[in-house]
């Protein structure tokens, strides 16, 4: 092997040379670094000790999971078109409902023989009753501004008993109280019909409510809305002579009109000034019967007459102290009566007023008032010929302020003071006690027979328990002592009422 190596060598050496004379010559190599003197050479590692033995992992407490985001809702789907709706149709629902319903008690003693007993107040006892439902519609839009709506309020009324055969076959009779159609705006309420007319006491015009069938009126109503006020403007007809009379025009009827108004808000805050002007009218009529002063039967024609009322009324709270004050002057004309003799009966030319005052004083629960009233009587004619100076109380509840016994009647040809007592026993009970006086200024006056003008003197006693808010029960008592030189009698007059009923 080595002969071959050698001869090959020998063979490739003529190719060699020429090939390294060609070569550059090669680089000197650089120094090598000396060798690490002992000083430097770094002694031995020390022999570490072996590695402490790691503790075992202790478990770490397990973290729950954390609560998943609540999922969001989907989002809604897209509303479908829905087609326009037409405006909903114009009605009069939802109705309003209301009631005046009760039933009262009531028993007199010695009233025929004082000389008062008549229909309404005759001596002995009866149940009376009222069921009354007010039923009132939602305003209808009619033109721009103005609404209407209709009130329709029926009512049976009467005595427990004389209902029917033997007061169970049959129905109490049914009645219209109220009927009648109204027209709003924000300025003017018009309404047409059957209503009731309910002013200030209601000493002058009053529905007179504690009667069971109540008071309304047939005709047209006007209600003007001030700023501070308002304006009342009314006509209604209380009689109609057709068709047992007809001549002439509008023979027999009988209306009652005029304008009532209260415009204490432009004076003082809470003041109520109430002035009217009212008429009352009877038509002239011919044809009518009657007897004269002998009995004899006689056929006469009524002359046409008008009664004017001019008055004010005001009242106002001012701290504890209350007042109220209402006075009315006529004039004009009055009916006439059957004449004595002759074939007419002439209109009176009248001159009256009256006039009722009461202050009042409140502390704590209880209420003091005292007052006074004056009405004309007639006096005896004079020389300038007839005149009627008895006072006209038109269309009052009187049963609210001449005594609850009804024994004085009419507020004509009468005067007196009175005292009240009220007392707030509870929040749902409350006392009432009255007194009053009573004396004719002129000759006459219902159950009259002496000549002394001092007719005698009315106590009254009331408690009303409410239950809940529109329940009510209400007993009273009154005792009447007359004047045995007024009256047919001097012993006492007792009347006792116990009503309870529902009113919403």
């Amino acid at each position: 092997m080595k002969k071959l190596l050698s001869h090959s060598f020998v063979l490739a050496t003529p190719f060699l040379i020429p090939s390294l004379a060609f070569a550059q010559a090669a680089p000197e190599p650089e120094p090598a670094e000396p060798p690490p003197t002992a000083e430097e050479v770094e002694p031995p590692a020390a022999t570490l000790p072996p590695p402490a033995e790691e503790p075992a992992p202790v478990d770490a407490p397990v973290e729950p999971a954390p609560e998943p985001e609540p999922a969001l809702p989907p989002p809604p789907p897209e509303p479908e078109p829905v087609a326009d709706e037409k405006p909903p149709e114009p009605s009069l629902s939802p109705v309003k409902f209301g009631t005046s319903t009760w039933s009262r008690f009531e028993v007199r003693e010695n009233y025929d023989r004082l000389g008062v007993s008549r229909p309404r107040f005759s001596e002995g006892d009866q149940t009376v009753f009222r069921a009354r439902i007010k039923m009132e519609t939602a305003e209808l839009p009619l033109v721009d501004g103005v609404t209407g709506l209709v009130n329709f309020t029926p009512q049976a009324s009467g005595s427990w008993g004389l209902s029917g055969t033997g007061g169970t076959v049959g129905e109490a009779n049914l009645g219209i109280y109220e009927g009648y159609f109204m027209l709003k705006s924000k300025i003017v309420e018009v309404k047409g019909g059957r209503f009731a007319m309910n002013y200030g006491d209601s000493l002058t015009i009053g529905n007179l409510d504690w009667n069971q069938a109540g008071r309304a009126f047939d005709g047209v109503h006007t209600h003007f809305i001030l700023d501070k006020g308002w304006i009342d403007a009314f006509f209604t007809q209380q009689a109609e002579g057709h068709p047992a009379v007809n001549n002439p025009f509008a023979a027999g009827d009988s209306y009652f009109w005029g304008l009532y108004a209260n415009i204490g808000g432009y004076i003082a805050k809470g003041l109520a000034l109430e002035p009217y002007f009212l008429g009352l009218s009877t038509a002239s009529t011919e044809g009518l019967t009657g007897t004269d002063a002998t009995g004899a039967p006689v056929t006469y024609a009524r002359d046409g007459a008008t009664l004017f009322t001019l008055g004010a009324r005001a009242q106002q709270n001012i701290d504890l102290f209350d007042y109220r004050v209402e006075g009315g002057f006529q004039f004009g004309e009055s009916t006439g009566t059957v004449p004595p003799t002759g074939p007419r009966a002439a209109a009176v030319s009248t001159l009256a007023a009256q006039v009722e005052g009461e202050v009042g004083l409140t502390f704590g629960p209880a209420r003091v008032g005292v007052g006074g009233f004056y009405a004309t009587g007639n006096a005896p004619d004079g020389a300038d010929g007839p005149r009627n100076e008895a006072y006209n109380e038109l269309f009052p509840t009187g049963h609210k302020f001449l005594g609850w016994m009804d024994i004085i009647g009419a507020r004509s040809n009468v005067m007196g003071g009175m005292l009240k007592l009220g007392f707030k026993l509870n929040t749902s009970l409350t006392a009432d006690l009255h007194g009053h006086l009573f004396a004719r200024p002129q000759n006459g006056g219902l159950g009259r027979t002496g000549a002394d003008s001092f007719a005698g003197g009315e106590i009254n006693a009331q408690l009303t328990q409410k239950i809940g808010k529109y329940v009510a029960v209400r007993p009273m008592y009154g005792i009447f002592i007359p004047n045995e030189n007024h009256y047919a009698i001097g012993e006492p007059v007792h009347y006792f009422e116990l009503q309870a009923g529902l009113n919403f």
